[in-house]
C-alpha cells in the first residue's frame, strides 16, 4: 500500500512540475491558418474562434458592414418546422459571433402576431411567388434616407426583386420586380449581386449564357432603372457570383461544380467591368477560374461568397456557405448551409496563396477589428 501511495505522489509531482501544453485544430494545412497552440491557463477562445460562425443555416445570404454592426441577411428558410423566416437578419460586431435580430428584413404587418406565442410571421413582398433567396445588399451613401438596398431572387418566377431601407438590418420597403427573363432575353435569371464603385451602381446576375453586370440608377424610394447594355464577365460555369475590390484589383468569385460537389473559384481584373482572368491568365469567359475553397472531410460543397473583409492587421477574411457532411438538411426539409469565416493569405502580387479547406471547430487567426 505504501508503494502505491508513493507512486501516486510521484505522478502528481511530475504533473505539477511539467508545463501543460495542448494543441487544437490539429491539421488545417491549406486553409490559410495554422494550428492553435496554447499552454497553461491560456484558453483557445483567446486566440481563435469556432467555425461555423453561425448555425444552423444562412443559405445564399449576404454579409455587409453597417455603422455599428455587421449585418447578415439570409434566404427564406424554416430553421424550425412550420416557422418560416423570410430573409432573417443577424448582427455581429466582429464577424465571429452572431446574434439573431429578426425573422425578416421586410416590413412587418401589425396583425401578424401568432396567438399564444411571441413569434411574428414575416411579411413577404406582395408580388412574390416561390421562395425568396440569393440575397445581396449594400450601402449607397449618395442616396439620402434610403441608403441601403437589397436585391433577391424569387424561386420559380425567374425574376429579381429590389427593396430599400434607412437602416442596414431593415425593415426594407419592397419595390417589386426589377428584371426577369423577358428583360434579358434568356430562359433563366438568377444569383443577383449588388456592388458599388465610386458613384456607380452595378447589378450582376447569371443566365444560361453566363454572368453579366449592368449599371443601374438608384433614386430615393423609387424602383431602380437599368442602364446601358449588360457586360458579360464569366461563362456559364460560374454561379453565386460576387465582386469585391481589394487594393487595385476587383476579384470575381463564383461557385463552380466539381462532379457532384461544388467549390469556390475566382479571377481578377483592374476594372469592375472586366476582363477577369485567373492566376494563369485565362479569361473567365472560357475558363473556370483559380481554386480558392474546396470540400474537406467535414465541411463540403463550399459556395456563395457572402463577403470579403480586411482586419486591422491587414489580413483578409472571407465569408461563405458550406455543408456539414454529417448534417446536410434541416428537420423542415430545407438545406442546412451554415456560415463560415476563414483568413486568406496573399502573395506579393495580390493573388490568394493556397487553397482553403473548411473544418469545424477552433480556427485562427481571429478577426482583429470590431465595429
Amino acid at each position: 500500500m505504501k508503494q502505491i501511495f508513493s507512486a501516486i505522489i510521484f505522478i502528481i509531482a511530475v504533473i505539477i512540475a511539467s508545463p501543460a501544453t495542448f494543441i487544437s485544430c490539429t491539421d488545417v494545412t491549406g486553409n490559410g491558418v495554422d494550428s492553435v497552440y496554447y499552454s497553461g491557463s491560456k484558453l483557445a477562445q483567446d486566440s481563435s474562434y469556432r467555425n461555423p460562425v453561425w448555425e444552423p443555416d444562412l443559405e445564399l445570404g449576404a454579409v455587409f458592414a453597417g455603422p455599428s454592426n455587421y449585418i447578415a441577411i439570409g434566404s427564406e428558410t424554416q430553421w424550425a418546422t412550420g416557422l418560416t423566416y423570410c430573409a432573417p437578419t443577424l448582427l455581429s460586431t466582429d464577424l465571429m459571433s452572431w446574434t439573431f435580430n429578426s425573422n425578416t428584413a421586410f416590413n412587418l404587418l401589425p396583425d401578424t402576431i401568432i396567438s399564444g406565442t411571441d413569434s411574428t410571421i414575416y411579411a413577404r413582398p406582395k408580388w412574390a411567388e416561390g421562395r425568396l433567396h440569393s440575397v445581396t445588399a449594400g450601402f449607397a451613401k449618395t442616396i439620402p434616407t434610403t441608403s441601403y438596398w437589397l436585391f433577391y431572387q424569387l424561386g420559380d418566377t425567374q425574376a429579381i426583386g429590389v427593396s430599400c431601407a434607412k437602416a442596414p438590418q431593415g425593415p426594407y420597403l419592397d419595390f417589386g420586380k426589377l428584371l426577369d427573363t423577358s428583360s434579358t432575353g434568356s430562359t433563366k435569371i438568377k444569383d443577383p449581386f449588388f456592388y458599388i464603385v465610386g458613384t456607380k451602381f452595378y447589378l450582376m446576375y447569371t443566365t444560361e449564357g453566363g454572368s453579366f453586370t449592368q449599371l443601374i440608377t438608384l433614386k430615393k424610394s423609387t424602383l431602380p432603372v437599368l442602364k446601358g447594355t449588360p457586360i458579360k464577365l464569366s461563362g456559364a460555369t460560374f454561379t453565386d457570383v460576387a465582386i469585391v475590390k481589394k487594393g487595385s484589383y476587383f476579384y470575381l468569385f463564383g461557385t463552380v461544380a466539381n462532379g457532384e460537389n461544388s467549390e469556390i473559384r475566382y479571377g481578377r481584373s483592374l476594372s469592375a467591368e472586366g476582363p477577369f482572368v485567373d492566376k494563369d491568365g485565362m479569361n473567365l469567359l472560357t475558363g473556370n477560374g483559380t481554386l480558392l475553397i474546396q470540400s474537406g472531410d467535414q465541411m463540403i460543397n463550399p459556395q456563395n461568397v457572402c463577403g470579403l473583409f480586411s482586419d486591422a492587421a491587414n489580413v483578409d477574411f472571407i465569408m461563405y456557405n458550406a455543408t456539414d457532411k454529417s448534417n446536410t438538411t434541416l428537420n423542415s426539409g430545407f438545406n442546412r448551409r451554415p456560415l463560415l469565416l476563414n483568413a486568406l493569405k496573399s502573395t506579393a502580387d495580390g493573388w490568394f496563396d493556397g487553397v482553403v479547406t473548411p473544418v469545424k471547430g477552433w480556427t485562427l487567426p481571429k478577426f482583429a477589428t470590431s465595429i
